[in-house]
């Protein structure tokens, strides 16, 4: 009788020995409209937000609000950003460690520019048909992915810092105004709400006024 075989389920990897963290692409140029991110090697144990200092060209302290995620490998800063500003963000060697007690190998300072208008796309949709009573909120898609949402209260609709990219555009009927689709419930007799994915695409440019007739 021949024994029977089989892989053994992995192992998960140790924690690195070294805590380090790291920087997403286009960090050192902040998106106006977005946190700052860093992300760390090992999930964090203790993390202490007193310790990371964001200040300006003049050494001023920014007030900012630090969150770190369910993984704890991710920590986000979120500012007040100025156009087309330096920042310096002084961090700590003690203001982060991990499970086993490692810290950053030193005290560092990440500097970094702030985005300016000139950098986004200036968004105008001019809207007929839309029925404002179902609460719609329109939608900026990239592949599953949605990027961007914004409630409607008007047939005209604008914003001027849209990052370049094209975008499908999903008008979203939010009847019970939570802010995202509901598939409906069968025994509570509810429908699922609408959602209207249009046939164009729209390919916003930097600098430039990005406008479009929508008919629904």
């Amino acid at each position: 009788m021949e024994k029977e075989t089989g892989t053994a389920p992995a192992k998960p990897a140790p924690p690195a020995k070294k805590l380090v963290f790291t920087l997403p692409p286009g960090a050192l140029m902040q998106d106006l409209l977005n946190p700052f991110v860093l992300g760390f090697n090992n999930p964090l144990k203790d993390f202490d937000p007193a310790k990371l200092i964001l200040r300006d060209t003049n050494f001023s302290p920014i007030p900012a609000t630090w969150t770190i995620d369910s993984s704890r490998k991710k920590i986000e800063l979120a500012a007040k950003w100025q156009e087309a500003m330096e920042y310096r963000l002084i961090f700590d060697t003690t203001a982060v460690s991990d499970s086993a007690g490692n810290r950053l190998a030193k005290t560092d300072t990440i500097r970094f520019t702030t985005k300016q208008q000139s950098d986004y796309g200036n968004v105008v949709l001019r809207f007929s048909n839309l029925d404002l009573a179902k609460k719609p909120v329109l939608q900026f898609v990239q592949g599953d992915a949605i990027m961007k949402s914004y409630p409607l209260t008007a047939m005209e609709w604008s914003n001027k810092f849209i990052n370049p990219g094209e975008y499908d555009i999903r008008i979203l009927y939010d009847t019970n105004n939570n802010g995202k689709w509901d598939p409906g419930d069968y025994s509570k007799k509810l429908q699922p709400e609408k959602a209207i994915t249009l046939t164009l695409k729209l390919a916003v440019k930097a600098d430039w006024d990005n406008e479009r007739d929508i008919k629904l």
